[in-house]
């Protein structure tokens, strides 16, 4: 499950920044006085969001099964070539 966290945060300057996250995140990084990264935009600090590694975590997983539906992909269309090869020219007609 994931959920919109408040965050407070202190900035290089001294100042403090309570905002709401801009995006999800896991309800583990959501219990309060958990620390975690913050990532915000210097010219509006209140744009902020946590850093998640569960979003590396599933990126490479998309990108592992985008690699292998790719390489499925290419052995079904090598098969397929190899057939057109095999079968006589009569089928082809």
């Amino acid at each position: 499950m994931t959920g919109l966290p408040e965050l407070r945060f202190t900035l290089p300057d001294g100042r403090v920044v309570e905002t709401v996250a801009r995006t999800g995140t896991t309800l583990d990084a959501m219990k309060e006085g958990k620390p975690v990264t913050v990532l915000y935009d210097p010219e509006d600090p209140a744009k902020a969001q946590i850093v998640s590694g569960g979003l590396a975590v599933m990126s490479g997983a998309f990108i592992g099964i985008g690699v292998i539906l790719g390489l499925i992909g290419a052995g079904l269309i090598a098969a397929g070539m190899a057939l057109d090869d095999a079968l006589p020219a009569v089928i082809h007609s």
